[in-house]
């Protein structure tokens, strides 16, 4: 699905929606009118809610380019305070211009309006998501020994066949390493890992991946997706490999340290990014954030320029040279170095 598509199809999906209400107020004008419903309130919060939710999707469909991996939870939960903040504002007007005076089956059509627009939302947003994270070809066992370390191949095959796992091998994203979907209905469990990670970095993640599978078979929705059970899982699985000495001796000594308090992703654990990314295939002009001299200008892979700034705790400050916006990013993630100042 191309970007251009990712943004309107959401659009029209609300335009329609909003049309159709439209309609059906418009319609049936004289009934509501015999159980004094005030018909134009309702029109006026069905316009409300549907700007709204284009505003809002639109944010949080832009946020799928945003290098932070938590931009796309941010703008969906401040999409969702938005409306609710600017619902209530509307209604307590609402009531105030009518004395008090006001009738309650119109405040609850608007409810009824606002819930079919917040259903929309995340069920679009649900499907985009999915499409754009899970790809659905499945990867051939066999050809997956090519991504792999030696000698691990056997043991991460049990697992898939076990599980009946659909293994799919994605495209490099920059805000997850891999995701995990649980089986619905007679559909397999869906795993996906990115392919331009090295074969170390691809294990982890793919084991990190099989943990919360395992972590669903055994409590299904009932424990918290990083809490203490996935943590237990999953250094279970890693301590069988790590037995084996499948890994380097300087990933192996940071995964050591990751089996006391494992990170909801490779991601959040710094040092041992940092190490894996040394066995990385090293691009020309690519560094580290955290590499870049302040106030150099750095590029991502979509484009876009960004102007190093000073470090916030673990993050740096960055600011994107064409809207001056400044954004934070991970000290480890890697971008390419375009002017030196």
């Amino acid at each position: 699905m191309t970007d251009k598509k990712i943004s309107n199809q959401p659009v029209w999906i609300m335009v329609s929606i909003f049309l159709i209400l439209n309609i059906l107020g418009l319609s049936f004008k004289s009934v509501l009118s015999g159980y004094r419903i005030d018909l134009n309130a309702v029109l006026t919060a069905n316009l409300i809610l549907f700007l709204l939710s284009v505003y809002t999707m639109q944010k949080t469909l832009k946020s799928f380019s945003n290098p932070n991996p938590h931009a796309f939870v941010r703008n969906f939960y401040a999409g969702f305070l938005v409306r609710i903040a600017v619902i209530a504002a509307a209604a307590f007007l609402y009531i105030y211009s009518k004395d008090g005076n006001v009738d309650r089956t119109t405040l609850f059509i608007c409810l009824g309006i606002y819930a079919v627009y917040s259903i929309a939302d995340v069920s679009v947003l649900r499907k985009i998501l999915f499409r754009k994270i899970m790809p659905k070809k499945e990867v051939p066992l066999l050809k997956l020994a090519d991504y792999l370390p030696e000698g691990t191949y056997e043991p991460v095959a049990d697992y898939l066949n076990h599980y009946k796992v659909h293994l799919t091998i994605a495209k490099s994203r920059g805000s997850i390493l891999g995701d995990y979907r649980h089986k619905i209905d007679s559909r397999n469990h869906r795993i996906s890992v990115n392919g331009n990670l090295n074969k170390f970095a691809f294990l982890i993640t793919l084991l990190h991946e099989l943990a919360h599978l395992i972590t669903f078979e055994k409590h299904g929705r009932r424990v918290q997706s990083h809490g203490k059970e996935w943590k237990t899982i999953y250094g279970q699985i890693l301590a069988q490999f790590i037995e084996h000495k499948v890994f380097p001796p300087d990933i192996e000594k940071e995964l050591h340290k990751t089996l006391k308090n494992p990170g909801a992703s490779t991601c959040a654990e710094d040092g041992l990014q940092r190490i894996l990314y040394q066995y990385n295939i090293r691009k020309t002009h690519h560094m580290l954030v955290e590499q870049i001299p302040i106030g150099s200008i750095f590029r991502l892979n979509d484009g876009r320029r960004f102007q190093k700034g000073k470090k916030r705790t673990k993050r740096h400050e960055c600011t994107e040279l064409v809207t001056g916006k400044t954004f934070l990013f991970n000290a480890v993630y890697e971008v390419e170095l375009v002017e030196t100042i």
